[in-house]
């Protein structure tokens, strides 16, 4: 049977009998170390999602307390009177704690899943649903309680993130059906949400996301869809031939 000795700091130095756990400890050092390296490049190949998270930070630190930033939240008649910052401010306010952790890991998670290797073009994703999302929340419900959060522009990154899935991918693969469902369920969703006018699984809310906007989430699927429309050229489905099929095939 084996055995381990502990040195004064009570960590392990070393097996007394045989070396057979030893490749599988170097083998989970090299996995661990793999995924930090992976995680560090990913971060170096998207510094824009570093200026996310320090925004997020800065601008929801006072949920802390239990507060909110509210010259930074969207109210139209502030806007009217000369605060035109709120425009660009309010997609990364949150009104409570959990709010932010929702929106704010959702919005990271989804952002850092994207397949669109273009800067500009992930930036367009989030501004145009962030647009689409304002726009079509003020048409609708004219916005006298304010608009903040990230969670319509999560909502666009989560149909585009599907639709890439479903054009990157042989009809056949596991991952083209995932990119199915999730396009087909966010856009389905939103536009429940939309028509309605109630926020599907609202018993989720726990009183903490003050009164949600329902038909933000339809603008932001609209913005970041018509930005995947108009300004990525290299979209196609992979039924078609073209040299982004070729390339994930090879």
């Amino acid at each position: 049977m084996n055995a381990a000795v502990f040195d004064r700091t009570n960590r392990i130095s070393a097996p007394l009998g045989g070396n057979s756990e030893q490749p599988e400890l170097r083998s989970g050092c090299v996995a661990l170390e793999s995924h930090k390296a992976h995680q560090k490049h990913a971060l170096l190949r998207r510094p824009e999602l570093l200026v996310f998270i320090c925004l997020l930070i800065v601008f929801n630190a006072p949920v802390v307390i239990g507060s909110c930033w509210q010259t930074l939240v969207f109210y139209p008649a502030a806007v009217r009177d000369g605060e035109w910052w709120r425009v660009f401010t309010h997609p990364f306010v949150h009104v409570t704690w959990y709010h932010f952790l929702l929106d704010g890991s959702a919005f990271i998670v989804l952002y850092q899943s994207l397949l669109e290797p273009r800067l500009v073009l992930r930036l367009a994703f989030v501004f145009f649903g962030a647009a689409a999302s304002l726009l079509v929340s003020w048409a609708c419900t004219g916005l006298d309680g304010g608009l903040c959060g990230l969670s319509g522009i999560a909502h666009g990154l989560m149909a585009v993130s599907g639709l890439e899935l479903v054009s990157r991918h042989p009809p056949d693969s596991a991952k083209r059906r995932l990119g199915l469902i999730t396009f087909v369920l966010v856009v389905t969703k939103a536009a429940v949400e939309a028509v309605t006018g109630r926020m599907c699984f609202s018993f989720l809310e726990f009183g903490l996301l003050g009164q949600p906007v329902a038909v933000a989430h339809a603008g932001g699927v609209i913005g970041s869809l018509l930005a995947l429309a108009f300004l990525s050229n290299g979209f196609r489905f992979s039924w078609l031939p073209g040299p982004t099929l070729a390339r994930d095939r090879g």
